[in-house]
């Protein structure tokens, strides 16, 4: 049995509020703004794949600890943006996560395992070397049954509205899916403009080609550059979005003139460099058409699109990283 206090505050008087408060709240649905779950685990509702391929090699909180500790990426599944050959053997990575434990000690990442273990697989046995293996069993034998399916856990978590983040060429197909089946789960998306916005983001400049094809726009130019941007933008809100997602290198921003940008952007397009990448990225970090700052409420880390009238949205506390970082060189 977990700890009723787990993690409430020492102090007596203090700890009975915190008990109140969570006595009150625990129940209730629960409404996610912001997240990386792939919806086509909700559309299309089959079963997860082994329990290391669920819960270590997308975590990248649990590989960057063992990376640090001498364990290689390779050997933990990790997919490389070159597509040499990973580690695919489930259990071989589920033992090296318990061989290496004890550096989990004291850490978020130990705790929500071992609480994810107890709570939702009701396995309770502590990990070990020695108990690796029957735990990736019960956990492969739990995995395989309809109740761990993505759609009944999502019921079962009392998940009211689940958001889920796309960059700005996703079709939405998952989404659509969702939508045309009849699920009473509620899935939106949320627009993540990031990798068109980056023209040092690899790709880049096939993406533009890409969004020119998706909205019929010219993005050889700068407006239909902007033009293409914006459809995907109403296309987003079209499917249930209504917030937007971004991620910043640096607080730098900038608002230059339209020709100015034009002019900017058309190098980018022939040969794009740090020095103007960082200022197109200032410039859509800030104003999306020049002068007017986007007017929208904060929404946990996002910006709401229901006011917006710019492209791009305010930067909004530094902005959110995306969780994409199990993909590397």
């Amino acid at each position: 049995m977990t700890d009723p206090d787990l993690l409430f505050p020492p102090d007596p008087r203090t700890r009975e509020v915190a008990r109140i408060l969570f006595a009150h709240a625990k129940d209730l649905p629960i409404i996610s703004p912001h997240g990386h779950v792939d919806p086509w685990l909700l559309a299309d509702d089959r079963a997860f794949g082994d329990p290391a391929q669920l819960l270590i090699v997308p975590d990248h909180y649990v590989t960057r600890l063992l990376y640090s500790q001498g364990v290689d990426l390779d050997a933990l599944g990790v997919t490389r943006r070159d597509g040499a050959p990973v580690q695919t053997d489930g259990r071989a990575i589920w033992r090296l996560l318990a061989e290496h434990w004890s550096v989990f000690r004291a850490t978020p990442s130990r705790l929500w395992l071992e609480l994810t273990l107890a709570e939702v697989f009701d396995i309770r046995t502590p990990l070990s070397v020695g108990t690796a293996d029957a735990i990736y069993d019960a956990l492969a034998e739990r995995l395989a049954a309809d109740a761990f399916r993505p759609r009944a856990l999502f019921e079962r978590f009392g998940i009211e509205v689940l958001a889920t983040t796309e960059s700005a060429t996703d079709d939405l197909a998952a989404h659509a899916k969702l939508a045309a089946d009849g699920w009473s789960g509620r899935v939106v998306t949320t627009f993540r403009p990031d990798d068109v916005v980056d023209p040092e983001w690899e790709g880049w400049g096939t993406r533009l080609d890409r969004l020119g094809e998706m909205t019929g726009e010219d993005t050889l130019t700068y407006r239909g550059y902007l033009a293409a941007v914006q459809a995907r933008r109403d296309a987003f809100r079209a499917a249930g979005a209504r917030s937007t997602d971004h991620g910043h290198p640096t607080a730098r921003t900038l608002e230059l003139d339209h020709a100015e940008a034009s002019r900017l952007y058309a190098r980018l397009r022939r040969a794009p460099n740090p020095e103007d990448a960082e200022v197109f990225r200032a410039q859509h970090g800030s104003r999306g058409r020049a002068g007017n700052p986007p007017r929208g409420r904060v929404a946990a880390g996002a910006v709401e699109l229901e006011q917006q009238e710019a492209v791009f949205s305010w930067p909004v506390l530094g902005g959110m990283a995306a969780h994409d970082a199990s993909c590397r060189s």
